[in-house]
C-alpha cells in the first residue's frame, strides 16, 4: 500500500523575509543561484521518515522526463512524490538559460552530491552544451528557441534511454503529478487513452490558494493541464497546456511562483518570463520581489483544500516559504556552491566545469 497522503493546509502566519540578507538591495544573480541550491537547514535525517514505502507490484515502466534549470527544492518534492514508482527520472539540463547566459548544469555538478538527493539513485541527467542556430545570445526579454532546442534534445534523449513499451511523463519541474497519479500509471491493470495531460492544482506560491489559468485541464477549473503523459512510441516533447479533453489523471501541484528569495530572484534573472535587462536597469530590491511574490500568490486567488505533497505533509518546516514564512537559509550569507571533484579513473571521471556568471 502507498504511504497515506493527508488532506489539509498549513496556516501558520506570514512574516517579513530576513532583512539581513534579503533586504533593500538587489540580490545578484550569483547570490540567488547560491541560495536556490543551498540545502534546507533542518536535518536531512528527519526526512527519512517521509519516504513512501516500496511498491512491489508495479506492472509497467514509467519514465519522468523533466526540463530542469535550478529548482532544487521543487525537485526534491517531486522525487519523493514519485519515489519507487518511476523507472528513471531523466533531467534535461542546459549550460544556457533562456537568454543565452551561461549557467551550470546543477544536477551534474552540485545537486547529486547533496545529501538530500543521494537516496534518489535512479536520476539521470543530460547537459545540453550547444546553442540552436540563429539564437540571440543575451536575448531580452526571451528567445523561445532555447526551450525549443531543449525539447528537441529531449526527443533524442528519450529515444536513446527509454524502452518502447514505457510510459513517458514530460514537463517542467514544477508540474508535479500526485503520488496517486504515479501509482495509477505504474500499477493500474489498464490505462485510459493516451496521450493526455494531468489536471494539477494551479498553486502560485502558497498552499491553499489556487488561480485560474488559460491552460486549465478540460473540466477542471483552478488547474493547469500539464504535464504530458504518453506512450514512448507516441512521444514528442511538447507542453500540452490543457490541450487534451480526455482528462482521466487528476491530482498534483503546479508549484510555480515559489517566493523563497533565492528561487524567486534567480527566476527573474534566468527564466522565460524574466527580463534581466530590467533587473539591471531598475535594480528591484530582494525584499520587494519577495513581498510582491507573496501578494500575487493570494490576490484574486481561490481558497482550496489540497492534498499536500508527501514531503511537505510530513515535514511542514522543510520549505516554509510555501506558507509565506521565513526560511532559515536566509539568516546567514550563502557559501558559494561549487562542483564536487571526483576521482579520475575506474567508473568515475573528471569533474564537470561550472560557472555562475
Amino acid at each position: 500500500m502507498p504511504w497515506p497522503i493527508a488532506t489539509g493546509t498549513h496556516t501558520a502566519g506570514s512574516s517579513t523575509p530576513f532583512r539581513g540578507i534579503c533586504n533593500t538591495s538587489l540580490m545578484p544573480r550569483t547570490s540567488a543561484m547560491c541560495y536556490a541550491l543551498t540545502p534546507p537547514t533542518n536535518p536531512d535525517i528527519a526526512v527519512a521518515n517521509c519516504m513512501p514505502r516500496p511498491v512491489p507490484d508495479t506492472i509497467r515502466s514509467v519514465y519522468d522526463v523533466i526540463l530542469f534549470g535550478f529548482e532544487a527544492d521543487v525537485l526534491e518534492i517531486r522525487l519523493v512524490e514519485s519515489f519507487g514508482l518511476v523507472t528513471q527520472t531523466l533531467l534535461i539540463e542546459s549550460v544556457y538559460d533562456h537568454h543565452g547566459h551561461r549557467k551550470p548544469c546543477v544536477w551534474k555538478t552540485i545537486l547529486r552530491h547533496d545529501a538530500r538527493f543521494r537516496k534518489f539513485t535512479n536520476v539521470v541527467s543530460t547537459c545540453i552544451r550547444t546553442l540552436p542556430k540563429g539564437v540571440r545570445v543575451g536575448a531580452a526579454p526571451v528567445d523561445w528557441q532555447y526551450e525549443a532546442w531543449q525539447n528537441q534534445k529531449a526527443n533524442h534523449f528519450v529515444g536513446r534511454r527509454v524502452p518502447e513499451d514505457s510510459i513517458v511523463v514530460y514537463g517542467h519541474a514544477d508540474e508535479i503529478p500526485s503520488r496517486a497519479v504515479w501509482l495509477k500509471l505504474a500499477t493500474a491493470p489498464s490505462l485510459g487513452p493516451l496521450p493526455t495531460n494531468v489536471a494539477i492544482t494551479n498553486l502560485r506560491g502558497r498552499f491553499g490558494y489556487a488561480h485560474r489559468s488559460p491552460f486549465e485541464a478540460h473540466g477542471h477549473p483552478y488547474t493547469i493541464g500539464s504535464p504530458l503523459v504518453t506512450r514512448k512510441p507516441l512521444f514528442k516533447a511538447d507542453h500540452p497546456h490543457g490541450a487534451y479533453k480526455n482528462v482521466w489523471l487528476v491530482g498534483g501541484f503546479h508549484l510555480t511562483n515559489y517566493c523563497y528569495a533565492g528561487s524567486r530572484v534567480l527566476k527573474e534573472w534566468t527564466a522565460t518570463e524574466a527580463r534581466p535587462d530590467q533587473m539591471q536597469q531598475n535594480k528591484p530590491s530582494c525584499l520587494s520581489q519577495v513581498t510582491g511574490c507573496r501578494r500575487s500568490a493570494i490576490d484574486a486567488a481561490h481558497r482550496v483544500p489540497v492534498h499536500l505533497p508527501l514531503l511537505l505533509n510530513c515535514s511542514l518546516d522543510r520549505y516554509p516559504e510555501w506558507w509565506h514564512r521565513d526560511d532559515a537559509r536566509l539568516k546567514t550569507p550563502c557559501a558559494k556552491n561549487r562542483p564536487q571533484k571526483r576521482r579520475v579513473g575506474g567508473t568515475q571521471g573528471r569533474a564537470h566545469a561550472s560557472t555562475f556568471s
